[in-house]
């Protein structure tokens, strides 16, 4: 209902809006221009320059003109379903947001009993551990949110999921304490969350905003289907050996496949970039 009552508030801009202050002679001035007042496409054709958003980063905190308009200055190209299931990106992106997805979900649905086991928590304390794996990823969306803006989505992906994997193999299952466990779940909520928040910012940076919700519809079950991994791969490993520890180092390996997978689908974007820049020569 909340949900319901605040998107009755949206609304689509007129086509050509822009931002309050930002012109199109500013936006394409030769000098070098902060990573901070690139200004976003509109469905008018207005210049789109875009900062790291794209994950094509070099971690230069300024770029020139023609280095913005390599990466993703020209105007936006958007992309059909149709045409984004034509892209190899599309199926890394699905298989990166799965894997991504998996550990966080793993956690989630397991949180109570697996702190049970390993740091004797009550199953009071187990079950507030599930609230903090939700706080964690709050704060997770914020943080990567914000990271991803610094140093690129891509590398700020790559970062959570390497957290992740460390987390996941050498951290939770020798959490025998409220407090390594607090730890260790905080973390992987946070890493999650990260994930929640990068995938669809990747998703509207290559395929473009104004087929995005119809978009990132195709590339979300990759989420469902990591709600089935994740908690299944821990309900049978306890099952059969019992104990949950074993499922860490399941997801941690998953995670680091996740690493390579978004390695991959980084370069696949520089690609795309060339190929949408070849289209509006």
């Amino acid at each position: 209902m909340v949900y319901l009552v605040f998107s009755w508030l949206l609304y689509v801009p007129p086509a050509g809006w822009t931002p309050k202050g930002w012109s199109e002679k500013d936006a394409t001035a030769e000098d070098d221009i902060p990573v901070s007042a690139a200004a976003n496409a509109t469905a008018s054709g207005a210049v789109r320059i875009q900062d790291d958003n794209a994950g094509l980063e070099t971690g230069h905190t300024k770029r020139t003109t023609k280095e913005i308009e390599k990466l993703s200055g020209h105007r936006e190209v958007p992309f059909s379903s149709t045409q984004m299931v034509k892209q190899p990106l599309f199926y890394v992106l699905f298989a990166a947001l799965m894997v991504s997805s998996t550990s966080g979900l793993m956690v989630t649905g397991h949180a109570s009993d697996i702190g049970q086991e390993l740091a004797h928590l009550t199953a009071s304390e187990g079950a507030i551990m599930v609230s903090v794996m939700a706080f964690g990823s709050f704060l997770g969306r914020f943080g990567f949110g914000f990271i991803s803006d610094a140093i690129g989505r891509y590398n700020a992906l790559i970062i959570s999921l390497v957290i992740n994997a460390v987390v996941m193999v050498l951290l939770l299952g020798h959490a025998t304490t409220f407090v390594t466990f607090l730890l260790a779940v905080s973390v992987v909520g946070a890493c999650f969350g990260g994930t929640m928040s990068i995938v669809p910012a990747i998703v509207g940076d290559a395929f473009g905003s104004a087929n995005f919700g119809q978009n990132y519809s195709f590339v979300y079950p990759g989420y469902t289907v990591a709600s089935f991994i994740g908690p299944m791969v821990a309900a049978s490993t306890v099952e059969t050996l019992g104990t949950y520890v074993p499922a860490f180092a399941v997801a941690g390996a998953i995670s680091v496949i996740g690493i390579v997978l978004v390695f991959v689908a980084k370069m696949l974007a520089y690609k795309l970039e060339d190929e949408k820049a070849a289209m509006q020569d």
